[in-house]
């Protein structure tokens, strides 16, 4: 206990400690036992001077109110200790007290209802909104634009809706009428003075569509308007308005909402979506009727309706002046203004998707001005972006059409408007229909019989960069890069390479001039043209992983065009005495040798373009890669100059040893095949025993591996040659007479006495069916010129018969 005796002075600094600790239990005893020294007005600046500001207000609210009833009570759970200033003497202690400096109560005991209220009165309502909405949409949490909804609910509300606050605006607004009983004002500027801070929140919305849309979309859709606040427990949350007022309020949040819509300034399709989001929770809270998306919108192409007096030139200056004034038609919350925006938005999503990037301010300014030129240039800007569409796509140029005749019209040809049915008012409205028909055709006939190319993003090709390019013929090699799939066009490439010899745009003078040529040099440029243009397609053709194209382009293109890779030829030292000709200098081919070595250093992937036909290729697919390989490294070996030899016959070898190693393999694998195929492991049959099986195995194989030589050849074809003209002997003696009716039978026997008893007789029991169709083709080749090999005559039946019986 700190205990009666307890000094003042020590009284007090030990408040001071339990506030700055927060111990309000303790701080409650402490005043119930001085209450003489720790008064009322002492106590409230003790804690407002040292009580932490993060200490809840729950926590000390109790002690507040006990203290302003006079009711606070000692508890002895809690009592207040005083140990720590026991050793402290009188006269230190009330030093420091006097060194304490608190703070004052700028107004110690104010009523209620006192019109001079100095934390607010002195703060005026612009200041209050940007301090209040200081940070609102800056956290650095990632999630800056879910907190812009909470702060106008809990900061702005329950500042605004202040009991005295809101009442002490009324009684100056009264005041201020009485003093100007002669002045006649409008209603509205009345409403506006009554709810300026309102006005100011309004403006800081607007404010932030300008600098970052996204936090003044998520305010129009986080917060419902000055009717949405969040006063926590304080009443039932809801603050109820007259209703002028309330009416008053929500129509200039609309027009606010409209106005931070026209106020967006990037130019993307993400911030036209905000917009448009801004546009159907305005029309959701006035309770209209929903309009699709944007991107529906735009598929559906639907008539906008009747205007009325909304699209005039005088209401442009509304678009950059007073979007928050009530003479702002455009901004004005109804029906027709939202339908405006609206048409504004569908059109602006055009052109952005088309390629042209617009804002909704700058939409609006076309629409409302009608000026013929502004709009020229905004067509022309649309077909430049056009252009570069897909060629053969009919449904979109039938879609790019439909889009740009609704940008003139807005759809009013659908409508029964009579005779102004076809006026135009769209964005596009000053220019006739005939006009965009025209260009539409234009540039879709153009671009039948024209490449995309592109030099600089935004900027098409012109005509005039062929004339001023110092290398013309190289851009041809960038309309292969920009073109998928049309280095399959070469001749139309090696036709325009041509045509830029021609027109002399190769060969141009010191001053960069064009040069005339003669015949014999007009050729030998149209000729490295055409090697220029075929290398770049063999290059085009392997970037996109085609290469079937790229081996046939160089076994066939350069194979009949390419020539070696020559340098200029020196003159002789004996140029002067006459006894020399001057030699001409050879051009020097340096594309075609570089191609097929692209080719032939080319290795197949995933993505790689499968062959359509393999012909008389191997079907193994690694082994025709690298035939086809070595194929067009052999031909840039014909046109490469000696110093890149070495480098190439690097990459030969590589692809030998690796065709080598995919032979081997493919060798193992059918070998693998044909000891599968064996008869040993045909089903149904009589398995042998081990040993005679790998030995009849082992001889077969033997038999068959083992190298003959041409005699052999000779000797074996011969043989089966006999074997082949005895069998038509045989069959021949059937129908000769009832002599040999038992040939037949003889020969049957024969043959399987013979199988039994010749010794190669496994050999012949594991033939394959390959062996057989070989040996087939073989007798009747030997039995076609056997009189070049002393193969014996056709022999009668009984003599056949007796040779075959008096075989071993």
């Amino acid at each position: 206990m700190a205990g009666p005796q307890l000094s003042p002075a020590k009284a007090i600094l030990l408040a001071v400690q339990l506030a700055t600790k927060a111990d309000i239990p303790t701080l409650q005893s402490l005043i119930a036992e001085h209450s003489k020294t720790l008064h009322r007005e002492l106590v409230l600046r003790i804690l407002l001077s040292h009580l932490p500001e993060t200490v809840e207000s729950s926590k000390y609210v109790s002690l507040l109110e006990d203290l302003v009833s006079g009711g606070i009570t000692e508890d002895s759970k809690y009592p207040a200790n005083a140990h720590s200033l026991a050793e402290m003497s009188e006269v230190e202690a009330q030093k420091k007290v006097r060194k304490l400096h608190l703070l004052h109560l700028k107004w110690p005991y104010a009523p209620d209802d006192d019109p001079a209220d100095p934390f607010f009165e002195l703060l005026d309502d612009k200041a209050g909104v940007n301090l209040l909405l200081s940070r609102t949409g800056k956290e650095e949490t990632g999630n800056e634009t879910k907190s812009v909804g909470r702060d106008l609910r809990g900061l702005i509300g329950p500042w605004m809706y202040g009991d005295s606050r809101w009442k002490r605006r009324k009684l100056h607004r009264n005041s201020e009428i009485r003093k100007q009983v002669a002045m006649p004002m409008d209603d509205s500027l009345f409403a506006n003075e009554r709810c300026v801070g309102w006005e100011e929140v309004f403006q800081w919305v607007t404010t932030q569509a300008a600098k970052s849309w996204k936090t003044a979309v998520e305010a129009v859709e986080q917060w419902d308007g000055p009717g949405d606040s969040d006063l926590g427990s304080y009443g039932d949350g809801i603050m109820w308005l007259d209703e002028n007022d309330q009416q008053h309020l929500e129509r200039r949040y609309a027009r606010a909402a409209i106005a931070s819509a026209y106020l967006i300034s990037e130019e993307s399709i993400e911030a036209l979506n905000g917009a448009d989001r801004i546009l159907s929770r305005i029309i959701t809270l006035m309770d209209q009727d929903r309009t699709p998306t944007l991107q529906a919108a735009a598929a559906l192409l639907s008539p906008v309706f009747d205007l009325g007096d909304v699209l005039s030139e005088k209401n442009a200056l509304h678009l950059r002046n007073d979007l928050l004034s009530d003479r702002n038609i455009l901004t004005s919350p109804n029906e027709t203004s939202l339908r405006l925006l609206h048409a504004l938005l569908v059109s602006t999503y055009i052109c952005m998707k088309t390629g042209h990037k617009l804002t909704i301010r700058r939409a609006g300014e076309l629409a409302l001005l009608q000026n013929e030129q502004e709009q020229g240039f905004t067509l022309s800007r649309l077909m430049m972006s056009i252009v570069n569409g897909p060629k053969e796509d009919d449904k979109y140029w039938i879609r790019v059409r439909n889009e740009l005749l609704w940008l003139r019209s807005w759809g009013a040809e659908e409508l029964s408007e009579g005779a102004d049915a076809t006026k135009g008012r769209g964005i596009l409205g000053k220019l006739s229909q005939y006009l965009i028909e025209t260009e539409i055709l234009k540039t879709l006939l153009k671009n039948t019989r024209r490449y995309r190319l592109v030099f600089k993003q935004g900027e098409p090709f012109k005509p005039v960069s062929l004339r001023v390019h110092g290398d013309p013929i190289s851009i041809i090699g960038k309309v292969l890069e920009q073109n998928p799939k049309s280095y399959a066009k070469i001749n139309d490439f090696i036709e325009m390479g041509q045509n830029m010899v021609k027109a002399g745009l190769v060969a141009r003078s010191v001053s960069g001039h064009t040069k005339p040529l003669d015949a014999d040099q007009a050729r030998e440029q149209e000729s490295i043209a055409e090697k220029r243009v075929v290398s770049m397609c063999i290059d085009a053709s392997l970037v996109e992983d085609d290469f079937e194209t790229a081996y046939s382009y160089v076994v066939i293109r350069l194979r009949n065009i390419a020539g070696p890779a020559q340098a200029r030829t020196p003159e002789p030292a004996n140029n002067e005495s006459g006894l020399f000709a001057n030699v001409p200098a050879q051009a020097m081919d340096d594309w075609s040798w570089r191609a097929a070595l692209q080719a032939g250093k080319y290795r197949r992937t995933t993505f790689t373009t499968k062959p359509s036909h393999l012909g008389n290729a191997s079907g193994n697919p690694e082994i025709r890669h690298l035939e086809q390989r070595m194929e067009c490294l052999a031909q840039a070996l014909r046109l490469a100059p000696k110093a890149t030899l070495p480098e190439i016959i690097n990459v030969f070898r590589r692809c030998e040893e690796e065709l080598e190693t995919h032979v081997k393999q493919e060798a193992e694998q059918e070998a693998a095949w044909d000891a599968q195929g064996d008869d040993q492991a045909m089903p149904g049959g009589f398995a042998a025993t081990p040993m005679r099986k790998n030995a009849t195995a082992g001889a077969s194989r033997a038999a068959e591996e083992a190298p003959l030589s041409l005699l052999d050849l000779s000797v074996a074809s011969a043989a089966r040659a006999q074997r082949s003209l005895a069998a038509l002997s045989v069959f021949r003696g059937n129908g000769s007479g009832a002599s040999n009716h038992n040939a037949p039978l003889t020969a049957r026997e024969s043959n399987e006495s013979s199988r039994v008893a010749t010794p190669d007789s496994a050999a012949r029991n594991t033939m394959r069916k390959r062996d057989q169709l070989k040996n087939a083709a073989v007798g009747g080749l030997a039995s076609g010129i056997g009189w070049l090999l002393n193969a014996p005559p056709v022999r009668d039946g009984e003599e056949d018969e007796d040779a075959h019986h008096g075989s071993p």
